[in-house]
């Protein structure tokens, strides 16, 4: 079917209006002669949902991803189909699917936080609510997402600083009205110890990764590196500061480098003290890292 066939035009524009059940005898119209196209399989799937008809989405979106495995966004309806079914392991495992055949799919990111969120792990939804971010930082609800998984983690500063953004943004007064909500809480609630440093278990989650299937003189090259480096590091929260190394490919800030020179240690001398404690946030990285659930 062309992409530029009338009948769909006018679905596609239906959708933009919210007129799902028109939408929905459109798009049925269309499949009758084009039983096989992928996308009006997904968007009559989408449609389905929208109008709350679980079932028939399913069966249809299923139907999507047979004709093309790589459907990325239609593993994400899916998941949203049983999501709204209350089926959250099906739904988690149809997010990873989108996200493994497209790592930089926003919905599929954003969802898998809001999943991992209702199931009550803040660690796993802000992993992928940070990916989201990444991807796009002015998505409103990526940004609530990361406020909320903040609060949770008890980081009261980075989720004011959500919030406040949030609001300053155009997003949906829905969703400003949670905002303002979560401030005046942060606002009146008693201050409370601070919990993991966050920064550190995904710094040291990166790291655990770099080190991945290096041999042990690879690992001791990095911390060498990093060593020598160290001398020259005057502040190691400046956040604007980048250091390369010879060793490991990127840019990193010098709290980045301590999280893989902590790592490196942790894996080739695991005795050896380098001055800071974050055993407890490397051993949440290194549950993370054999995960199936983070990719």
């Amino acid at each position: 079917m062309p992409s530029d066939h009338p009948d769909l035009d006018q679905a596609l524009k239906l959708i933009s209006q919210g007129k799902f059940s028109e939408v929905k005898i459109c798009l049925e119209d269309l499949l009758r002669d084009y039983p096989e196209n992928t996308d009006l399989l997904y968007n009559l799937g989408m449609t389905f949902i929208e109008l709350g008809e679980l079932v028939k989405a399913i069966e249809h979106l299923q139907k999507c991803i047979q004709l093309d495995p790589d459907y990325s966004n239609a593993y994400v309806a899916l998941g949203l189909a049983y999501y709204r079914q209350g089926d959250l392991q099906n739904a988690r495992d149809h997010f990873l699917q989108a996200i493994r055949a497209n790592p930089n799919n926003l919905f599929a990111l954003r969802n898998m936080g809001s999943l991992f969120r209702k199931e009550g792990d803040s660690v796993k939804s802000l992993y992928y609510l940070r990916r989201a971010f990444g991807l796009n930082p002015y998505d409103p609800r990526t940004l609530l997402g990361l406020a909320l998984a903040y609060r949770d983690l008890r980081d009261i500063e980075r989720a004011e600083r959500c919030f406040r953004d949030l609001l300053d943004m155009n997003a949906p007064e829905n969703l400003q009205a949670v905002a303002r909500d979560g401030l005046r809480e942060l606002a009146v609630g008693e201050p409370q110890p601070l919990g993991l440093a966050i920064d550190a278990v995904f710094y040291l989650l990166d790291a655990i990764r770099i080190f991945r299937g290096k041999t042990f003189m690879q690992m001791q090259e990095a911390v060498s590196e990093i060593n020598a480096l160290g001398r020259h590091v005057s502040d190691l929260n400046d956040p604007m500061a980048r250091y390369t190394l010879r060793s490991i490919p990127g840019e990193f800030s010098p709290f980045q480098l301590v999280c893989i020179l902590y790592a490196g240690l942790r894996q080739s001398m695991p005795g050896r003290n380098i001055g800071i404690d974050l055993s407890d946030e490397y051993d949440l990285a290194l549950k993370l890292a054999e995960s199936e659930d983070i990719l």
